[in-house]
């Protein structure tokens, strides 16, 4: 109920267009709380084409992060893994090499996710150490339960 309402009628009278971008990533945060994690993965990947199509770039990376953490919550930790690996090659930011060392790591993955948080660890204001706080993840960096979870778990075995 609630805001997804509210946003679902909202798209209701404009589907598509411009206009659409904003409703729809909303939506998919409102069913990402609902843990609605397959319509909120549709719902941010409808947002960053829209963001995209308005040359709202950095709003559009945003949605296809969100789009990668619903996936990996959602279980497709091939997927978001993929999609992960993608927006670090085309951004130079250090929480998603971050969610992306997580990924590895819940993929089995222990080099790979080793190597991935030791070069994000080299990038000016990364922030390293509080990664380690679960609450700034999902209040702060907007990361899902999961994914948090697995950032806990990695950090954990490297100290």
């Amino acid at each position: 109920g609630g805001k997804r309402q509210d946003y679902g009628t909202c798209l209701e009278l404009r589907p598509n267009g411009p206009d659409a971008a904003t409703p729809r990533f909303e939506r998919a945060q409102a069913l990402k709380q609902l843990g609605r994690w397959e319509e909120a993965t549709r719902d941010y990947d409808a947002a960053a084409d829209a963001f995209t199509a308005n040359r709202q770039k950095r709003e559009a990376k945003i949605a296809e992060a969100q789009a990668a953490f619903a996936k990996f919550e959602s279980g497709d930790v091939p997927s978001a893994a993929t999609r992960l690996e993608t927006l670090a090659r085309q951004l130079y930011s250090s929480d998603v090499r971050a969610a992306l060392a997580a990924t590895y790591w819940r993929a089995g993955d222990v080099a790979k996710a080793e190597d991935t948080w030791l070069d994000l660890c080299q990038i000016e204001d990364a922030q390293c150490g509080k990664y380690t706080d679960k609450e700034w993840l999902m209040s702060y960096r907007k990361w899902t339960p999961s994914l948090a979870d697995a950032m806990q778990d990695f950090l954990k075995l490297r100290s």
